[in-house]
Parts: C-alpha cells; structure tokens; sequence
C-alpha cells in the first residue's frame, strides 16, 4: 500500500464482499493492519457465490471527519482497489491510481463508501475498473496506457492528474478542500477519498478547474494534463480483436451489458483501399473483448448502417443499408432491401437474403418499442417499415407525409408513438401508437411575404389551427 512511491503504514486494511442489491451493507470478510512498509496480508473464506464482488479499502490519516459529537470520526484516506473474479489470491496493490479505477467505475454503486449493486451491473463495472488501473502493481492498466487509448487520447493524462489529486491528502494535506469541491449540490459532501473520486465521476463538470489546482506542485503520477479539462470523464477506446471494426454504426446494450454493433464495411488496415460491406455483427464485452462465439454471421447481413437494435425478447435486428466500395461482386441494388434478425446468443433466424418484407430500402434507424413491435427508418425512400411483433410475415410500410426525405433516426416515446427524422428534409415526423401518420413538424420559407409558417395540426401563438390537435 503506497501513496506514490511512499508506503503507508498503520493502515486499516479490510477485504470487504459488496452488496448484492442497492442499499445492501458490504460485508467483511477479513482484516488487518498494513506494517511500516505497508505491506499487508489477508486470509479469508471465499463466499460460496462464485459472482460475488469483492473489494479491499485501506483507511489512513489521522480520524478528523464526520460530525464532531459522532463516536466515530472517519479517517479521511481511503484507497481502494477492486478485486478480479478470476484472481482472489495474490499481490495486491492499494494506491491513488487504483481509487481513482475504482470510484470512476463504481461511481454508481456506491453510497457512503459502500458498494452494493445487481448483477451483473455491478461485475461489469467491477471489471471495468481494471481497464484503468493494473491492482497488481499500481501503475495504469494496459488497455488504458496502450493504443488505440495510451498517448492517443487524453484519458490516461486526465487519470493520472486525478491521482495526483489524491495524492495531497493521502499527504494530509489537501483532504478539507478536495471534499469541498468533490460534493454534489444539495448532497453531503465526501469525508474520506474514495467517495470523493465516485462523487466527482457522477459530476465530473463541477468546479474542474479547482480541483486541478490541487495537482499544483505533485508530479507523482505521469503522464498528466498541463491544463484543466472540460469534465472529468474517463473514456476509453475498444477495438475488439483489432481486425474486426470497420466503420461500426449504432451500439446496442442487451441485458447482460454486452454490447452489439454492425460495422459498415470489411475489414482493412489500409483506408484507401475499396472494401465491400461488412457481413459480421461484433458483440463486445463490457471490458471491450469478443464475447466467446462472435462476432456472428448469417441471416442477410451486409453493409449494416446505423441500425442495430434489441427487442424484449432479446433477439438483435440489424438492417442493411448496403455499404459497399467500389469493385465489389454483388449487385447493390439488392443489398439495401432487407433486415437481419439474431438470438439472444447469435444464431440467425433470418435467411440468406435477410427479411425483406415491408418495402423496406436503405434502411437506417431501427428500433424495438416495448410491445416488440420493429420501426425502421428507410432512408431511401420516403416511408418507415414496421413489423408488428417483430413478425416479417406482418410486415408493412407507413409514409408520413411528403416532407420527409430520406428517413434516417427513429425512436419510439413511453406511449409507443414513433419519431422519425429526415436526412434529407428538415422534418421530424411522428406517428401514433396505431401507425397512422400525425403531425409532420416542419418550418419553412414563405418567400413571397418574408414570414415563417408552420404546417397544419402545430400551434402557432396559442391559437388552435385546424388540421389536428395540437401535441
């Protein structure tokens, strides 16, 4: 246990099992005292759920924080380091950089210094936490030091500045006014560093430039930033197995926190070479790695756009807009007419050419409502396909009105109406839970008396226009 290259000693060290739900107590399950070296050990019963979430905190510093008359006055240092699930035994290393990866990415479980959650939140965050910062030794994880992250993106700087923000009250010197800027409005400010680090996250817009001043004079940590940021967020780049992304569209999130995403074109390494259109649907851990069995293939996949969605049942649409270079064999006029669908676990359930019922052209936006119905955006023509249930066999084509070109972006609102936006108009259309074409919203010129006019069924100066209702 270290502050930089300096141990701390006489720490209280506790090997803690996080709750299993929101408000749930983490529970102890070992502790002891770091020596004048700062070096510990544990010894422990590993829970008998093997998915538990287990943490070790260090509390330092003279008792100095929480209300005057409380019995017990919290020390103001404590670091924290997340444990892996496939390693529970071993070198441990507790430092700034560790509490900063652990309140980055536990930021939402954590309350008071504790951590509860539900699965499998809860282990993707855990996980997550080691992408920034290696627990083994201390010092930043390879993902975040390395490319596509590492010197290519200001990440690793903005981590190691956070850090060093710790690091004047691990020194006991800065904690009273880092718990002051790191407090939330209308919250009780932070009374020991690892909250500090989690409020932050949740906020990470407010008073950045003072915290920055107090990394003034620390170098212990580099590389770091020579200027405050925007915000202090913390994100990082995934390339999957780095010869699979290629021009990758929407993300969509299933339940489990994997992400899936359909990529535009093939695979090259060198971007001035034509490509034809990617016929993979990736699927990525939370840690940014292939789920075990993707990416996936099949079911009329080719030249996936920005549609990709999941229904209620978990099965994953992916429409193919027909990306392609030049060169390529396969006649694009029949690529952009047809719908992918896929199980929870990849297997395809669409044919070879994809489901194409519902005049369904260039498609882009798609999306699942809460009934399962599929809305998807046809941005080469001027219509929306929708597919009651997600059943191609019932499928059909709505067009909204004249002043939608080319529709790109649809979602669907809590009263299962449909938005839908135009790529080439500058419309927003919508249309009702019963499919039917409402309101389309649009302004435009009247050139010949130099005003702005609405189109029927809008309000215009609280008075009622006929046409419709207003919204």
């Amino acid at each position: 246990m270290r502050s930089g290259s300096r141990p701390i000693a006489a720490a209280e060290v506790t090997l803690l099992q996080a709750g299993d739900h929101p408000g749930a107590g983490a529970r102890p399950l070992a502790r002891t005292r770091s020596d004048a070296h700062g070096r510990f050990s544990l010894s422990y019963h590993a829970p008998d759920n093997p998915d538990a979430v287990l943490y070790l905190t260090a509390d330092a510093g003279p008792a100095g924080y929480g209300h005057p008359r409380a019995a017990h006055r919290v020390r103001p240092v404590r670091l924290v380091a997340m444990l892996a699930a496939s390693r529970r035994t071993g070198k441990v290393v507790l430092n700034e950089r560790t509490t900063v990866a652990a309140g980055f990415a536990i930021a939402q479980f954590t309350r008071g210094g504790k951590v509860a959650g539900r699965s499998p939140g809860l282990q993707n965050a855990a996980d997550v936490s080691h992408n920034l910062a290696d627990i083994t030794n201390g010092a930043a994880a390879r993902t975040l030091a390395t490319a596509p992250n590492g010197n290519q993106t200001s990440t690793l700087r903005a981590f190691n500045t956070l850090a060093d923000i710790l690091s004047g009250c691990t020194a006991e010197q800065t904690c009273g006014t880092l718990f002051d800027l790191a407090g939330r409005p209308g919250a009780p400010a932070p009374r020991e560093t690892f909250q500090a680090v989690a409020d932050i996250a949740r906020l990470p817009g407010n008073h950045v430039a003072e915290l920055f001043a107090l990394a003034d004079g620390r170098n212990i940590h580099r590389p770091r930033l020579t200027a405050a940021p925007d915000a202090w967020t913390l994100a990082l780049r995934y390339v999957g197995n780095g010869h699979e992304l290629d021009g990758p569209g929407n993300v969509a999130f299933d339940a489990k926190g994997t992400a899936w995403i359909g990529n535009n074109y093939e695979f090259n390494r060198d971007p001035r070479e034509s490509v034809c259109g990617s016929r993979i649907l990736s699927r990525l851990t939370p840690t940014g790695r292939d789920v075990p069995g993707a990416p996936y293939r099949g079911g009329g996949l080719y030249g996936v756009g920005f549609g990709t969605a999941i229904d209620p049942k978990g099965h994953v649409w992916a429409a193919n807009y027909g990306f392609q270079g030049t060169g390529c064999p396969l006649d694009a006029s029949r690529l952009y007419r047809s719908v992918s669908e896929f199980t929870a676990d990849g297997r395809p359930l669409s044919p070879p050419q994809g489901w194409r019922q519902g005049d369904i052209v260039q498609p882009q936006g798609t999306v699942s409502d809460r009934q399962g119905n599929i809305w998807i955006a046809n941005c080469g023509s001027r219509s929306v396909t929708r597919i009651p249930k997600g059943n191609p066999r019932r499928a059909r084509n709505i067009t909204p009105g004249d002043s939608l070109i080319k529709p790109f972006g649809v979602t669907v609102d809590t009263r299962g109406r449909a938005w839908v936006t135009g790529n080439g108009s500058d419309s927003v259309s919508l249309l009702p839970a019963g499919h039917t074409p409402a309101l389309d919203h649009r302004r435009r010129d009247q050139t010949a008396h130099g005003r702005r006019l609405r189109q029927p069924g809008q309000r215009l100066g609280g008075q009622r226009r006929r046409g419709g209702r207003p919204l």
